[in-house]
């Protein structure tokens, strides 16, 4: 059995497979983490040409094909989310800094147009100020785009190069290439969703059960866009019910820690006399967007454990 592990893993490392990835595929086999350290020891010592690789073999007892279960899966998703956490905000926190500015400017442009429009100063400025908003406005949505794409692309590798302990500007570096096709799968896994949400609902669902490891998959196994969401297609196909279930859970969580201090901190300002309702609504502003920082990564993180879980499935 020993011999099988060791050759499965050294089958699989030269597949291109990253040591962390195989770690946690077998952990979910029913694999003990001394059995892997001796197995990986013994693939480092010798070294042999790659082959095709092999189904990942079963742990004593063990044989099953089920999805990982709901325990382990946070366990293993917070495990991963907290040693990679200061990477993943940083990345997190260069999209909203690239945001900032720009926002603060359309607000001011906003502010002067209507200041104008209201005949404090010459009609002309009116238009000009209205101008000004839609100009900012679309450059506003164009860097929303391409943060978000490369965001998302660098906290895959964040992820994914978890082994090398690759920091912030590595990561974005890795993932400058594959923005481009990460905004792309961005763009068309949106539409689908959308168009499926506007005609009937329940295909919105669909879709987005079925193109859930789009983005995962576009930096993993490096991808094109319409490629990697037929594979996340092909990864979800049979296991639906439970990827839908999964999802699910998360989806209440966020709405839990989003929505409960919110509502909170909303009945608290309802009862407080201005101007401490005032800060109150402000202090659950900041509340709320520092939980947005911490809890957005998260996403991903539980994203690539199911992948994961997926692919140690079905390869």
């Amino acid at each position: 059995m020993a011999d099988q592990l060791a050759d499965y893993i050294r089958n699989a490392l030269g597949k291109g497979y990253q040591e962390a990835e195989l770690r946690t595929l077998l952990r979910a086999e029913g694999w003990k983490d001394q059995d892997l350290d001796r197995a990986f020891a013994e693939v480092r010592t010798i070294s042999t040409p790659a082959r095709t690789i092999i189904p990942a073999p079963a742990a004593s007892g063990s044989g099953s094909v089920d999805m990982i279960d709901f325990p382990a899966l946070f366990r293993r998703s917070f495990d991963l989310w907290l040693d990679r956490l200061a990477t993943l905000l940083c990345i997190r926190l260069f999209q909203f800094a690239m945001m900032l500015p720009l926002g603060i400017l359309l607000l001011v442009a906003i502010a002067a147009a209507g200041f104008s429009l209201f005949g404090v100063s010459h009609h002309g400025a009116a238009l000009l100020g209205g101008f000004v908003v839609i100009v900012v406005l679309l450059i506003m949505i164009v860097v929303a785009l391409i943060t978000s794409a490369w965001s998302s692309a660098a906290s895959v590798f964040a992820l994914k190069d978890s082994r090398e302990r690759i920091g912030v500007i590595e990561s974005f570096r890795r993932g400058w290439p594959r923005m481009p096709v990460m905004l792309l799968a961005i763009i068309l896994v949106t539409l689908c969703v959308l168009g499926g949400l506007l005609l009937f609902v329940v295909p919105g669902i669909i879709f987005a059960i079925w193109f859930s490891f789009t983005m995962i998959i576009v930096v993993v196994e490096n991808r094109p866009a319409v490629a990697a969401m037929s594979r996340s297609k092909e990864l979800v196909n049979g296991y639906s019910w439970e990827i839908f279930l999964r999802l699910l859970v998360l989806f209440i969580l966020t709405m839990v820690v989003f929505i409960v201090p919110a509502g909170f901190m909303s009945v608290a300002a309802a009862m407080t006399p201005f101007p401490a309702s005032l800060l109150l609504n402000l202090f659950s502003l900041i509340i709320q967007m520092a939980l947005s920082l911490l809890f957005s990564p998260f996403w991903y993180v539980y994203l690539y454990t199911l992948y994961l879980d997926l692919r140690r499935i079905k390869g």
